[in-house]
């Protein structure tokens, strides 16, 4: 049995156009495969991938141009709206058992990848919002498969999306993305927590941003301040420290903070208990100066 997957992603991350019609080895289910991307040609809409059978390729909407925003149509990038997956050789024994598998294991893959996509490089698909139902969850996979001439699937629905103004991903960047959701990894717990602040303020609920990022700080503050008390032989501080103790004893040992989290009666701690405590969302302008100030001590102390 020959079958051809269509991953339909929830929201287009931004490729560079060098990586049109890109492939690699991809296994599912235990299956040996081949993973692909389409491509940007002359049109608004992207190429079906030439790995693909014709008669899949055609009935899916594989995403589209994106202005880089130079202005020159040479330098356009693609806004991809769907992956296809090609396995071949498949028993036909357990058609609908097998589908079943193929779905799983592309959803929470394509999970991964674009979890990846947001934390590494600031491409904001708010993947956590697009399938709120567990029953939902693989309607994004298409699945069809051929013993012979005919290709079995009911048309999808088509998807138009089009999301400009983040640096499109080169081809090292795509491979490690790829390889790290192939490998089931997912992104470190605090740089995840950043993602979902970020993805609050962008929406406006700026309590829940303020939430997110001071849980955020305290993943990255709480193994740095550990290590250095370790080194200068103080004691350890309890796994029960509040944020507050984190940041003070992040800026007495000398721990590079940017000025609203330095200290823990003004900037940042106050505001962040006010979330917790009594419901207060602060002032955009304050959560927006947090947000920078946050994200700059994170990836600085939670590597990817």
């Amino acid at each position: 049995m020959d079958v051809a997957v269509v991953i339909r992603l929830p929201a287009p991350p931004m490729l560079q156009r060098e990586l049109g019609d890109w492939s690699d080895g991809f296994d599912v289910d235990g299956h040996a495969g081949s993973l692909h991307v389409p491509s940007l040609t002359g049109g608004s809409e992207l190429a079906p991938p030439t790995g693909m059978p014709a008669a899949v390729a055609a009935v899916h909407d594989w995403g589209q141009r994106a202005s880089a925003g130079t202005g020159d149509p040479s330098d356009d990038v693609m806004a991809v709206g769907a992956l296809g997956v090609r396995l071949k050789d498949v028993p036909d024994d357990d058609v609908d058992g097998f589908i079943g598998r193929v779905k799983s294991h592309c959803w929470g893959w394509a999970r991964r990848l674009l979890a990846w996509i947001e934390v590494a490089h600031d491409q904001d698909l708010h993947l956590s919002e697009a399938v709120p139902w567990a029953e939902e969850l693989y309607r994004d996979v298409v699945v069809m498969h051929s013993t012979g001439a005919a290709w079995q699937e009911g048309r999808p629905q088509g998807w138009r999306l089009t999301v400009m103004g983040w640096d499109p991903l080169d081809q090292r960047s795509w491979e490690i993305a790829v390889g790290r959701a192939t490998r089931g990894e997912e992104p470190p717990l605090g740089r995840r927590l950043l993602r979902e602040g970020r993805h609050s303020f962008l929406m406006g609920r700026l309590r829940e941003a303020t939430l997110h990022l001071g849980s955020a700080l305290e993943m990255a503050l709480f193994p740095e301040v550990q290590r250095v008390k370790a080194a200068s032989g103080e004691k350890p501080l309890s796994n029960e420290a509040t944020l507050g103790t984190l940041v003070n004893e992040a800026t007495r040992l000398g721990i590079a903070l940017p000025p609203p989290l330095q200290h823990s009666k003004s900037g940042f701690v106050p505001r962040r208990n006010g979330a917790v405590h009594d419901a207060v969302a602060p002032p955009r302008d304050d959560v927006q100066g947090d947000l920078h100030a946050i994200t700059g001590v994170v990836t600085s102390l939670v590597p990817l």
